[in-house]
């Protein structure tokens, strides 16, 4: 029982709606069974849910003390149960959408010819609609159904003259464009992700030419998604980059949260491909992100930061040279990761503030206190002690440490293109330590392979080394 469904259902309501259902299953406008308000008062009555105290035969008991146990009986008294748990439910989604309450009101006075109230709760309708900052495809969807709803009063009213098809016309071709791109910009995103075939949009051709001579050019929404959208299927084309960054930063009110997520994902992920190619000006890009995502809470579930997320806030963030905000952010978004992570990233990220720095000594200190048990932390630390070797000339400390990182690399478990991107920094450090500052045409050799080699995230760094000789 523990697992039911109607258990399980219980389970996700928050305390208020907890509350508001135990009025509502006493109520009988829409209970009638006093067995289903006992099986109610007996989850109630309960501080914790486990298998042990929700036990069928106990509950049954509790709702008939004077009848053997049945099975068939005590199920039938759930299925009530749920029933009454979905209709709850529905009843609350549907309080919070005030647009269908509306409508459901305006149909009401008008199938009972009471056209009066009806025009006025559609006049409330209206300036509500006007007062929407969200303008996603369900406003224009809900804008679409309140002209169809105005044009069958007037035709009731027999005021034909008054025709609103424009207005119906252009809600749903909004509604329809801002939705169709949005799943072409999903069906690009997942084609890249997986290789695979895209979807078929019999209609996107049209769509796009529409919108490249200019006939959205005020409808954010649909902005929106076809700047996504180029930036998806034209990865080489900065302009259409740059025009969605603008709307992020300038529109981003427009739209739900859960919508700019996937927009500034697909924003970020751009900006990825370019630092993959070496286009090293994108770090900037990849930090203005990171902290938009931060001052509009999308980076954030449920008042936590991802472990990975905060290690490459810090990375980018350092690759910029920006000391005193690494150090504010460490102090602000620590107490956010998972409790768990808290002292390795913190001890982790106090080590890459410090060799950034220059603070080799202390970071060598900070970095030997720890053996990390996150891999990429691990992978991430060694890296920096492999810098920190070079660096100070340290060739023989280097030359040993390089080998055996090799061998971990090889022992450990890392998918593939991780495992290669580190074995090609070491390799390639390796031949950086024995390179003799007169060989120019080594080092030539040498930059040309660092250029060429993929994957490479240490690339920068490498050059950076070579131009030093």
């Amino acid at each position: 029982m523990y697992n039911s469904k109607l258990i399980l259902l219980y389970k996700s309501l928050s305390f208020s709606e907890k509350s508001l259902f135990k009025k509502w299953v006493k109520s009988p406008v829409h209970n009638k069974h006093q067995d289903v308000i006992q099986l109610f008062d007996f989850i109630a009555s309960k501080k914790l849910l486990t298998k042990r105290t929700v036990e069928k035969k106990v509950l049954f008991k509790f709702i008939y003390p004077n009848t053997s146990y049945s099975d068939l009986r005590l199920r039938h008294i759930m299925t009530l149960g749920v029933n009454q748990l979905e209709n709850f439910v529905c009843f609350i989604k549907q309080k919070e959408d005030q647009f269908q309450q509306k409508k459901s009101l305006i149909k009401h006075y008008s199938d009972r010819n009471l056209e009066k109230f009806a025009l006025l709760n559609i006049n409330k309708s209206k300036i509500a609609q006007t007062k929407r900052v969200i303008r996603d495809s369900q406003f224009y969807y809900e804008q679409y159904q309140l002209e169809r709803i105005i044009l069958e009063h007037h035709e009731k009213q027999q005021r034909v003259q008054t025709s609103n098809l424009q207005k119906i016309t252009d809600a749903y071709s909004i509604a329809f464009i801002i939705e169709t791109l949005q799943n072409a910009c999903a069906a690009l995103a997942y084609q890249n992700l997986n290789k695979k075939n895209s979807c078929e949009f019999p209609f996107l051709v049209t769509i796009l030419d529409f919108i490249q001579q200019g006939k959205y050019d005020s409808i954010i929404a649909i902005q929106f998604y076809y700047y996504s959208y180029l930036s998806l299927a034209n990865p080489d084309e900065v302009s259409y980059f740059l025009q969605l960054k603008k709307l992020l930063f300038e529109q981003h009110s427009v739209l739900p949260l859960r919508e700019i997520k996937h927009i500034h994902i697909i924003a970020f992920n751009f900006c990825i491909k370019k630092l993959n190619t070496g286009a090293e000006e994108y770090v900037q890009e990849v930090f203005e992100l990171f902290k938009y995502g931060l001052e509009y809470h999308i980076l954030i579930e449920n008042d936590v930061l991802s472990r990975f997320t905060y290690k490459n806030i810090i990375t980018a963030a350092l690759r910029l040279k920006n000391i005193d905000w690494t150090k504010t952010f460490i102090q602000e978004y620590t107490p956010r990761l998972e409790a768990q992570y808290q002292t390795n990233y913190q001890h982790f990220a106090e080590a890459k503030l410090l060799f950034t720095q220059g603070y080799y000594q202390q970071t060598l200190q900070l970095l030997n206190q720890v053996e990390y048990d996150d891999l990429f932390l691990n992978l991430d630390a060694k890296i920096i002690l492999m810098k920190i070797y070079y660096e100070t000339n340290s060739i023989n400390a280097l030359d040993s440490f390089l080998n055996s990182f090799y061998v971990f690399l090889q022992r450990k478990e890392i998918m593939g293109y991780h495992q290669k991107n580190y074995k090609n920094i070491v390799k390639l450090t390796q031949k950086l330590a024995y390179l003799a500052t007169y060989d120019k045409k080594g080092q030539q050799k040498l930059k040309k392979q660092i250029e060429e080699t993929a994957p490479l995230t240490e690339r920068t760094w490498l050059l950076d080394q070579v131009e030093k000789l």
